[in-house]
């Protein structure tokens, strides 16, 4: 037996294979304009004891309509309800307190500056209060440390070191021993509040400051680093080992630092420039003046030709090795909107432009590559500085007022 269901009527179709009003199927061409035109029946089979419309009268949507008016999502967890007091008492928590050396008061002082709403704790949800505590207590250890001189080291409780591979937090603390002190200290400043959302990503490592759909794959990616953990360690061809987590991290705590998925660094402290604007400006300043000397042996010389001047110049005068000028090859890409590059960049398209805007995206990547390249690898920092003084000055302005922000 089959089924026509229009609204709430169900017409089951006659012995001669026609519904009570003679249509075989719904839209059917034989049949009066009044049966056919807007129609949105369908057609199903039927069996004794199955409700073949039962899964089709079901809602889709993933809230209700009071729902969606009164601003409540029903996938998110209910608020705890525990004052900030409360959630300082839990056993686990004063522990951890007790094995940092910070006190209650710290903490609180760490989340308040971190801008978290303490009278309205109790309307975060217990997840959201740990994660927030977590990383307050790892900021108040962090600051206490750099105030007695000692070196930053990796805390292996923090959140994102979870699910990390044997051995991993070890290689934190050999980068950050190593590596720049300033950016080492940036770093434990914000460790115990950087995500890991995915440690065994397929794609390409990525860090998203809000919840949103990856518009290179259209797949759902939450908040966070998303990345594989493997790869991280050995590095590949374009990055040194650990240069990926430090990346990474430094989009994590650029947003941080930034509140509201603001990049901190828009303002670098030059008047009405910033971070990406500086870099630019460098790159352009370098391709005018090869311009200039081209066009004294040859006057027909074109910009176009200036830059691949710049490229050869990478290549024949650098490291062949994609690891030590992969950083300027990417920022020599967003500068150029993606015209040209050594052996790096951000290839999809729109990257430097209207997904972003110029000054978000070649200000973020400058940051992320500037700080890696500080903690752990030292060959493209040597480039970075030759080719870009000016734009890695600009970039430890930044570096040092956003420490400031979080150690005064």
């Amino acid at each position: 037996m089959r089924f026509r269901g229009r609204g709430n009527l169900r017409l089951p179709v006659g012995d001669d294979g026609r519904f009570s009003d003679g249509l075989r199927y719904p839209g059917d061409p034989t049949g009066p304009a009044s049966e056919v035109w807007n129609c949105r029946c369908t057609l199903v089979a039927s069996m004794p004891g199955y409700d073949a419309f039962e899964d089709r009268n079901a809602s889709k949507l993933e809230t209700s309509y009071e729902d969606w008016k009164a601003g409540r999502d029903p996938k998110r967890a209910k608020p705890s309800g525990r004052s900030l007091r409360e959630a300082l008492a839990a056993a686990d928590v004063v522990a951890r307190m007790g094995r940092s050396g910070v006190s209650e008061a710290q903490v609180r002082r760490e989340l308040r500056e971190s801008g978290v709403d303490l009278r309205r704790f109790g309307s975060l949800t217990r997840s959201e209060q740990r994660a927030e505590i977590s990383g307050a207590i790892a900021s108040a250890r962090a600051r206490a440390e750099q105030a007695a001189g000692i070196r930053p080291k990796a805390d292996p409780s923090a959140q994102a070191y979870t699910g990390a591979p044997k051995g991993f937090v070890r290689q934190v603390n050999r980068a950050l021993r190593s590596g720049d002190q300033v950016a080492a200290r940036a770093y434990k400043a914000f460790e115990g509040r950087l995500v890991l959302a995915d440690g065994s990503y397929g794609g390409n490592p990525v860090c998203w400051s809000v919840d949103g759909v990856d518009p290179r794959t259209g797949e759902r990616m939450a908040a966070g680093v998303h990345l594989d953990f493997s790869k991280v360690v050995t590095g590949d061809i374009y990055h040194a080992p650990m240069q990926t987590w430090f990346h990474e991290g430094a989009h994590w705590i650029d947003h941080l630092a930034g509140k509201s998925g603001s990049v901190f660094e828009r303002n670098t402290g030059v008047p009405k420039r910033n971070l990406g604007q500086v870099v630019r400006d460098e790159l352009s300043e370098l391709a005018d003046n090869t311009l200039t000397d081209m066009r004294r042996s040859d006057p027909k010389a074109t910009m176009d030709g200036a830059w691949r001047s710049i490229v050869d110049a990478v290549n024949r005068d650098e490291s062949t090795d994609a690891r030590v000028t992969g950083d300027l090859s990417d920022m020599i890409h967003g500068a150029t909107g993606g015209r040209y590059f050594v052996n790096l960049g951000h290839f999809r398209d729109g990257y430097w432009t209207q997904d972003f805007g110029f000054a978000f995206a070649q200000s973020k990547e400058a940051f992320a590559e500037f700080f890696s390249a500080d903690i752990c690898n030292p060959g493209s920092l040597a480039v970075l500085k030759k080719y870009l003084p000016k734009s890695y000055n600009a970039y430890r302005n930044v570096l040092d007022s956003m420490l400031k922000a979080v150690e005064q």
